[in-house]
């Protein structure tokens, strides 16, 4: 039970037993687009990371929602709700000015097994506009013998975007 049947749902103590409930769930996040470039800002050591395609498909997946952005936020009865509920409805939206992420979320449980995804569904690696040469060929050997395809994020000289390309395959690789 998240509260006590005497806590006022809008106060502030309420909002702190909900982050305590949040805090025990895993999220995994995902995004439709691996060329927005708020994204590789925010989310990619600002263009020196690298992203990850996934094949959807396997069951490690299958429980994916899509994120809602909205304008306004919503009020939960913290006395009648479901607990898995408040959660659900706080970990799956944002605020409409997100909405470019096209971000969808794996949610998992308080004390369930550990989980991991299948390393057949790993497709592809971004690497960004700025990602070092030396995280690139740790990378590439890390994933030598699997079937994963390498592109390079750059940045478009004459817009503001990305351009993703595949990688020209290095000598002694």
């Amino acid at each position: 039970e998240i509260v006590e049947t005497d806590v006022d749902p809008s106060s502030d103590q309420a909002y702190r037993l909900i982050c305590v409930e949040l805090d025990k769930f895993g999220v995994c996040c995902f995004s439709e687009s691996c060329s927005n470039i708020n994204m590789w800002s925010h989310y990619a050591e600002r263009h020196s990371g690298a992203c990850v395609g996934f094949e959807t498909g396997d069951d490690f997946f299958k429980d994916l929602q899509r994120v809602d952005y909205e304008y306004e936020r919503h009020d939960f009865d913290l006395r009648n709700d479901v607990q898995e509920d408040i959660v659900r409805k706080v970990m799956l939206r944002k605020y409409e000015s997100w909405i470019n992420e096209q971000e969808w979320r794996l949610l998992r449980k308080p004390g369930g097994e550990p989980v991991s995804f299948n390393p057949d569904t790993l497709t592809q690696v971004i690497f960004g506009a700025r990602c070092p040469e030396s995280r690139q060929k740790l990378v590439r050997k890390l994933l030598d013998h699997r079937n994963v395809e390498f592109y390079q994020a750059q940045v478009d000289r004459y817009e503001y975007k990305l351009n993703i390309l595949p990688c020209v395959e290095q000598q002694g690789h």
